[in-house]
């Protein structure tokens, strides 16, 4: 027999009627952003309202469901959406020196913003002594189960070419995808008579215009679904706000770094290097913003992420595509970053060690190393921290201390990784001549066979 929870139906009822509401404005004509704004706000009143108590526990069960099935969802476009967006990006390439081209001035950028979130967190963390007087103890803290997280770099190097695709699909590692799409590609590009695989090509334009069209599916209903998403955020954040308290600086700290490399850091490259505006850059992909805020997924907001580039910042496909899917594993400033070098000097402070500037520099180049060592791998904030930890010697322990603050940081994190990928798309594209500023500007609409996102009134 299934019991029946009144109040979890209740829950769903009134986010139900929000739905409506949210639907009305539209057709009204309200601002796709504005509506992207209402949703986040009534989802957080929703999350405080249904939040679980003494006497109501599980309020929101059907209405994370709805959040869970999205993701769900999205998750599973990630792999066809980049298997054939790369394919078709590539094949579209005149020579295989233009691929390197696009490859190298993609991954360039990408590490570049992880180098400055590196340096930029060394120097602020540093500076203000994070860490220092916190009146906690790590005495009884088990970190045994993170000791063997750390992936070795022979394993790593391994992990980056496809052993089988089907099981790399399933596990949505990209960088194995990636590869295997680009060497089909290459192939494709250096076959002499091009009639004997001209169907292959139609075939994957095809797969391509098919895949988009759900994925303007599933962006239509990002107004929607950032209710519920940001009604579980409020629940969890609010359930662990007693175990934060000690830890608020930190918190504090991250996202303002997280802000700094978002907002300031990505504001100057788009503007001295992509030679846009940063205002209206920002505005453009603000929809990809908030899904990595509610989300925490950079992998699930890679679809949101390459439409948005395509239709709103005139990114052409060729390099929307291949910077963006590189940049979900790769130049992760956030994850990769931020997060761990902000808790390695933490733990540095906590402990009072006696650390020299040569041994600051050490961790940095750590943290930038582990970023690549971990592209592809599932909970990479977990892992690059824990890689981080145990490559610079630092005790376990005050990590799993510094745990519970994961998920709160978590919604900063993510969206700094989403615009680390949107700044260095639009940068490639200018250097590479693949930027169309009439889309950018709002002089010419998209092209009407890419899957169509909702517009600004």
């Amino acid at each position: 027999m299934f019991s029946t929870n009144w109040l979890a139906l209740f829950a769903l009822g009134v986010v139900a009627l929000m739905f409506w509401l949210i639907f009305f404005l539209g057709k009204r004509g309200l601002n796709w952003n504005l509506q992207f704004v209402i949703s986040l706000i009534l989802g957080i009143g929703v999350g405080i309202v249904f939040r679980d108590n003494q006497y109501f526990a599980n309020n929101l069960e059907y209405v994370r469901l709805i959040g869970t099935i999205y993701i769900g969802i999205t998750e599973a476009l990630v792999v066809p959406l980049v298997f054939v967006a790369i394919l078709s990006s590539v094949t579209q390439l005149n020579n295989a020196k233009q691929l390197k081209t696009l490859g190298s001035k993609s991954i360039f950028w990408l590490t570049i913003h992880t180098v400055i979130s590196i340096v930029l967190t060394l120097i602020v963390c540093t500076a203000i002594g994070v860490g220092k007087n916190v009146s906690l103890s790590i005495e009884g803290l088990n970190a045994t189960k993170y000791e063997n997280i750390g992936t070795k770099f022979t394993d790593v190097l391994t992990g980056f070419f496809p052993r089988n695709i089907v099981a790399e699909m399933a596990d949505n590692r990209i960088i194995p995808i990636i590869l295997f799409a680009l060497a089909l590609a290459v192939a494709y590009i250096t076959y002499g008579e091009k009639q004997k695989v001209e169907p292959f090509k139609n075939f994957i334009e095809a797969a391509k215009e098919l895949v988009y069209k759900v994925v303007g599916y599933i962006v239509d209903l990002i107004p929607f679904i950032v209710l519920p998403l940001a009604a579980d955020a409020a629940v969890k954040t609010g359930s662990k706000l007693s175990a934060l308290l000690p830890l608020l600086l930190i918190i504090v700290v991250i996202y303002v770094l997280c802000i700094l490399q978002t907002f300031v850091v990505g504001g100057l490259l788009v503007k001295f290097v992509a030679k846009l505006s940063p205002v209206r850059f920002f505005k453009k992909i603000s929809g990809a913003l908030i899904m990595g805020f509610t989300t925490q997924s950079t992998i699930a907001v890679l679809p949101t992420t390459i439409n948005s580039l395509i239709k709103k910042v005139g990114v052409k496909e060729e390099v929307s595509n291949f910077t963006a899917s590189i940049g979900a594993t790769v130049g992760m400033p956030g994850c990769a970053g931020i997060w761990p070098v902000a808790l390695a000097v933490f733990t540095i402070n906590y402990l009072k060690l006696p650390y020299t500037p040569v041994q600051y520099v050490t961790l940095g180049i750590i943290a930038l190393a582990v970023s690549y060592g971990t592209a592809g791998v599932s909970g990479t904030a977990v892992i690059t921290a824990t890689a981080v930890f145990t490559t610079a010697g630092l005790p376990l322990e005050v990590f799993v201390l510094l745990m519970p603050i994961s998920f709160i940081v978590g919604m900063a994190r993510t969206p700094t990784n989403v615009s680390c990928q949107c700044v260095s798309a639009a940068i490639v594209a200018r250097q590479t001549g693949e930027l169309n500023e009439d889309i950018f500007y709002d002089r010419q609409p998209a092209p009407s066979s890419l899957p169509l996102v909702a517009t600004e009134a």
